[in-house]
């Protein structure tokens, strides 16, 4: 009983794919994370003048950049929701030296904070050629497809990210943008895949030189990781994801994309370890995500205590990220904190992991293996819970 073969990874939340737009409507409060960006190679401004060591004033962003995006991050980390997003949309009304960043930032932290419609309100009045604009409605328009299916927002982030390449063949973001859509199409024709990983052989040469901006290189080779893993090259796929993080340390979806491959060979320690560094991310989903993939982690390695303190810092870190009326609990918590707690010795977290299962099986999203997993777990507490 409480084999870690029964837990589900709930890396569903790793993918950061289909969960948009269910999130914070207010900011929360938590301690600070680390994990900030302070500085690129293409910021001229020396990483000394920043004074990341300050409080950022929440109705202020810094002019210098590195400092912006530090701020950016803090506010995040504390889950001030607001200020984080504010201060990217005063970014880019100042049109900082990587705007692209700021907007496909400022886009991706929209979507997953349920902000989408404020997001593309901030900006319409913008040129409708401008990268910024471009880069905003493609990224929304991506996870509203992937959310729903409809083809009208496939056909948002195609031409969106045709735009940008036309304009700007060398544009990171443009190349994210079109390798994830590449990634999205091929679950329904195969063939996509094969034009994502010729877009990414094309490229690898100048994304590896180190003359392009630090941040969207790196978002490009975490995503050509991807592909790479999804095109069957496991080797290749960690060898990009480890030049990613080592162009830009502080990427937390390349980290826990890598640790899900480690974790799905059955490479626990080092699954482990890149989960754990993922934990101090800035973003509250990063955090639940890593605390998820953590706790997975932690029961293949019949670690019984460290598997369910993560899947508790999965819950703080889903109460943090999620909206109070989106509060209830995600089913793979539920079920995999539940089985943990079932082969405790303690009575208590034995009696908890009772409430748990039962819960799982009251959701009408469960689906029906686990359900019945749950039951024959149910039945063996029976006897000690009368």
């Amino acid at each position: 009983m409480g084999s870690a073969k029964r837990l589900q990874s709930g890396l569903w939340i790793a993918l950061l794919l289909g969960i948009a737009d269910g999130c914070t409507k207010k900011p929360l409060h938590a301690p600070a994370a680390a994990g900030s960006r302070a500085q690129s190679d293409s910021d001229p401004t020396p990483a000394v003048t920043a004074r990341l060591d300050e409080p950022c004033k929440r109705h202020w962003t810094p002019v210098n950049r590195s400092r912006a995006f530090h701020c950016v991050d803090q506010w995040f980390a504390q889950n001030d929701v607001d200020a984080a997003l504010r201060g990217y949309e005063r970014l880019l009304v100042r049109r900082v030296s990587d705007e692209r960043a700021a907007a496909y930032d400022f886009a991706e932290a929209s979507a997953m904070f349920g902000r989408s419609d404020a997001a593309l309100a901030s900006v319409a009045e913008l040129d409708a050629q401008r990268p910024t604009r471009l880069i905003v409605e493609g990224v929304l328009a991506l996870h509203h497809w992937m959310r729903t299916g409809e083809a009208r927002h496939a056909d948002v982030v195609r031409r969106s990210f045709q735009m940008l390449l036309a304009r700007q063949p060398q544009n990171p973001y443009a190349l994210v943008l079109g390798l994830r859509y590449f990634l999205h199409a091929a679950k329904l024709e195969p063939l996509m895949l094969g034009l994502a990983w010729q877009t990414c052989q094309e490229r690898l040469s100048w994304l590896e030189r180190g003359d392009q901006e630090v941040v969207g290189r790196a978002e490009v080779l975490a995503r050509c990781a991807e592909v790479a893993l999804a095109s069957d090259r496991p080797s290749e796929s960690r060898r990009l994801f480890a030049r990613a993080l080592e162009i830009d340390p502080h990427q937390a979806e390349g980290r826990l994309r890598w640790a899900g491959l480690e974790l799905d060979a059955g490479n626990v320690i080092v699954a482990a370890e890149l989960f754990s560094a993922a934990t101090n991310a800035p973003r509250s989903y990063h955090r639940l995500a890593a605390q998820m993939g953590l706790g997975v982690t932690r029961a293949r390695m019949r670690d019984g205590p460290g598997a369910e303190k993560a899947y508790r810092e999965a819950i703080t870190a889903f109460h943090q990220w999620a909206a109070p009326e989106n509060g209830a609990l995600p089913k793979e918590i539920l079920y995999n904190l539940g089985v943990v707690l079932a082969s405790s010795a303690d009575p208590l977290l034995r009696g908890e992991a009772r409430e748990l299962l039962q819960e799982f099986i009251a959701r009408p999203d469960a689906d029906e293996v686990r359900a019945l997993r749950c039951r024959q777990m149910l039945h063996e507490l029976k006897g000690e819970f009368p």
